[in-house]
């Protein structure tokens, strides 16, 4: 099997003198939201890195350029991916993604950022599967940015190709455990304030295609919407939105029609706890598909104790969610929930969208030596409603929408455990393993095989 650039080579990088760690220095998620503008000071040069996070490029440092990348490679295992009879991989598969970006801010109010990506597969049968697992290389984000500065406020207008990460990531997100992560085409308008923020945005997905430079944006599907986001008091946040979802060639069932969505909903949250962490959301949708009124909700939420004075800083969480499904596939309403673009609820392993499911999560963990962090996961899933199935990030159904359904509504738990072990702000190795148990409505339809899945994940970022 092809390793690429081998994962003790990156190991070596890290264990050096590179990671003398500052506060201050993140390395976020979604890259361009990274801030080294703090370097423009000479004395906060302190790290490895820090020549090319700030590359001054004018006299009074308010041009500048900044330089940055990751590496990613991933191994993974999967048996019985669909509960059987194919059991999978025999061997397992390996993932690479190597990402590189510019980040050109020329005075205080304009900036242009680029970002390469090339995620590459290798060794997993069947081939790479569409959109998520290959591309040698694509310009994944490339987006001209205005600001003002407006007294206690700031004005930012963005335009290009970007990724997008709305809230607790239940409809929008950047795809982060594929190999190949989700961009958008279009533009938002960003208005900050000390205690709250309005964003303004029309986006249209960007198809990730297998070869170079081909990706094609899909014209006929957009998403658009206005969230909001204001603090109340010190520790409760409120953000409404609307968001508004069409796609010419939506197909649900055996129906294919065009899809016009609208979408009210509200998140509450106390932001970033140290004690308790908690939130709660609430989706509703309505519109028509092929002239079918559409009538959908979802309701979340999520809560969390830390412990934070005590060894190993552990904590313990539960949080749930429950989103609408067909009940009656014969009548003249779509109650199908469509979660957009969301994160997996269960992570890779088995990567579902929310729709038609009511999922309970819980969790527990803690940190070892300040270095690993441990946390062990339990699932429990059922469906809402028994004339529909399960459905997957891309909203495709995992299994075949039939008459002859079970009506059990008991779909399987999974359990398992992630370790992460940390060396600086810069590189970490990841160990995953779960396992899915099929309930009663899967072995009723066959699937009665155990899902084990595992993954060994090493990812470096400067």
């Amino acid at each position: 099997m092809k390793l690429g650039i081998p994962f003790f080579a990156v190991l070596l990088m890290v264990l050096g003198h590179v990671f003398a760690q500052s506060p201050i220095r993140k390395y976020n998620l979604i890259r361009y939201q990274d801030d080294f503008s703090f370097l423009r000071n000479d004395s906060l040069r302190q790290e490895f890195f820090d020549p090319v996070k700030f590359i001054p490029l004018s006299p009074n440092k308010t041009s500048w350029l900044s330089l940055g990348g990751e590496l990613r490679h991933q191994y993974q295992l999967y048996h019985y991916p669909r509960f059987g009879p194919d059991k999978g991989d025999a061997n397992g598969h390996f993932l690479q993604r190597y990402m590189f970006h510019a980040d050109l801010h020329l005075g205080p109010h304009f900036r242009i950022f680029s970002q390469m990506n090339s995620g590459i597969l290798s060794g997993r049968s069947g081939g790479p599967r569409p959109q998520i697992d290959h591309n040698p290389l694509e310009l994944y984000h490339l987006f001209a940015q205005y600001s003002l500065h407006l007294g206690h406020s700031n004005l930012l207008f963005r335009v290009g190709h970007f990724e997008k990460k709305i809230g607790a990531v239940r409809l929008v997100g950047p795809r982060e455990g594929q190999n190949v992560r989700r961009i958008f085409e279009g533009g938002e308008l960003i208005l900050q304030a000390k205690h709250w923020d309005m964003n303004l945005f029309s986006l249209q997905p960007i198809i990730s295609s297998a070869g170079v430079f081909d990706d094609n944006v899909k014209k006929k599907e957009r998403l658009s919407g206005i969230l909001a986001r204001f603090r109340t008091n010190e520790w409760v946040w409120v953000e409404p939105y609307f968001f508004v979802f069409s796609q010419a060639d939506a197909q649900f069932g055996t129906r294919t029609g065009h899809e016009l969505r609208y979408t009210p909903g509200i998140r509450i949250h106390n932001g970033n706890g140290k004690t308790w962490n908690w939130e709660g959301e609430l989706i509703v949708q309505y519109g028509k598909f092929d002239q079918m009124p559409i009538r959908t909700w979802l309701v979340a939420g999520r809560l969390r104790r830390n412990f934070p004075s005590l060894i190993g800083r552990p904590y313990v969480m539960a949080e749930g969610s429950i989103a609408t499904g067909e009940r009656n596939r014969q009548d003249r309403f779509l109650n199908t929930f469509n979660a957009f673009y969301p994160k997996p609820l269960l992570g890779q392993s088995l990567p579902l969208s929310p729709a038609n499911l009511l999922v309970m999560h819980l969790e527990a963990g803690m940190v070892l030596a300040n270095r690993i962090q441990f946390s062990l996961h339990d699932y429990q899933l059922f469906r809402y409603a028994g004339a529909d199935v399960f459905y997957t990030p891309g909203r495709k159904p995992i299994l075949p929408l039939t008459d002859s359904l079970s009506t059990s509504l008991a779909v399987g738990n999974q359990a398992g455990l992630k370790v992460r072990l940390l060396m600086g702000i810069h590189y970490y190795v990841e160990m995953e393993e779960f396992v899915f148990f099929p309930a009663a409505f899967l072995k009723e339809e066959g699937k009665t095989k155990n899902l084990t899945y595992f993954s060994l994940k090493s990812v470096f970022r400067f």
